[in-house]
């Protein structure tokens, strides 16, 4: 379905609104929780959808100067693996600077974390704000990104610095 146009997916009416919603934001904030080493379900399924937006399908080019931040977190391993995944989901959308933060927290529950992780966690957070906030309307395609859009068949000039 997906060589017919995103609108004959059944769930498009859902799925569009999400699309129109990141179209229009200069950041993208994608977190999931890790479970048994990899992003929630949900959320695979959410990339599943969205994978005709990739630079080799139908890339936007309103990606292509959007800045993402992919959030983990894990009560013990595997939270570094699940923000690559993500990051690597916005890279093919186009987005050209990412920041990947991933936590390892020791707890179910934010209540039992320990203090000196959520300190942690609150610098963490502070250096990202500074970093991004001074990137917006900043981040621009890299020539990976420009030679995969180009391969696309079906672009309709959507190449990033065209």
């Amino acid at each position: 379905m997906y060589t017919k146009g995103e609108d004959y997916c059944p769930q498009a009416g859902r799925v569009q609104k999400i699309v129109e919603s990141m179209l229009r934001s200069e950041i993208i904030v994608i977190n999931s929780p890790t479970y048994c080493l990899e992003m929630s379900g949900q959320l695979k399924t959410l990339f599943d959808h969205l994978g005709y937006l990739w630079l080799t399908h139908r890339p936007r080019k309103e990606m292509f100067s959007k800045i993402g931040i992919v959030l983990s977190t894990a009560a013990g391993a595997g939270a570094n693996r699940v923000t690559k995944s993500i990051a690597r989901q916005m890279f093919w959308w186009g987005i050209p600077k990412i920041y990947r933060h991933y936590f390892h927290v020791q707890a179910a529950r934010w209540e039992d974390v320990p203090e000196h992780i959520k300190k942690k966690i609150t610098q963490k957070t502070d250096k990202v704000y500074l970093k991004v906030k001074s990137n917006i309307g900043k981040a621009k395609p890299n020539l990976k990104m420009i030679l995969y859009s180009t391969s696309c068949v079906k672009c309709n000039n959507q190449t990033p610095g065209t």
